[in-house]
């Protein structure tokens, strides 16, 4: 029985063939690794929660407030948060309080304050905000699909 080893050595074992389908292979190879790490960089999920188009033209400056300061404020009067097992607070992202017809006052503990209304839960109707510390664009948020699940 002839093995295939016999057959190389007659053949011309790592000749000049073999050597451009060894370079062609690997930079197929090569180019296709990008293809499948981009995923990772250019649709990178990203922190969201649900937007109050009302309070977009609030004036963070104006209070004194940094602006990171002012959207955590936006963030904790608009939508509802949990505590993990971890004793993480931990913002829901599909959903927020029924704020239409309210003034943001970064002064407000949702928690505290009677009037504010967090009984009242909606699913989110006008879009979301993203988180950009990290990121701050990708296929998940150009294309805002968060489906409800």
């Amino acid at each position: 029985m002839i093995r295939l080893d016999d057959i190389l050595v007659q053949i011309g074992e790592f000749g000049p063939y073999q050597k451009k389908v060894f370079a062609i292979v690997c930079m197929i190879g090569f180019t296709a690794s990008w293809q499948s790490m981009i995923v990772v960089f250019l649709a990178a999920s990203v922190d969201h929660w649900c937007a109050v188009p009302q309070w977009d033209d609030f004036d963070c400056s104006a209070t004194g407030l940094s602006e990171e300061t002012c959207m955590l404020a936006m963030k904790n009067a608009s939508i509802p948060a949990n505590y993990t097992s971890g004793h993480q607070l931990v913002f829901e992202q599909c959903v927020k309080y029924n704020v239409s017809g309210e003034a943001f006052n970064p002064e407000i503990d949702p928690f505290h304050d009677p009037g504010w209304p967090t009984s009242q839960v909606i699913e989110c109707d006008s879009g979301w905000v993203y988180d950009t510390s990290q990121y701050k664009s990708s296929i998940i948020t150009d294309v805002s699909y968060f489906p409800n699940i």
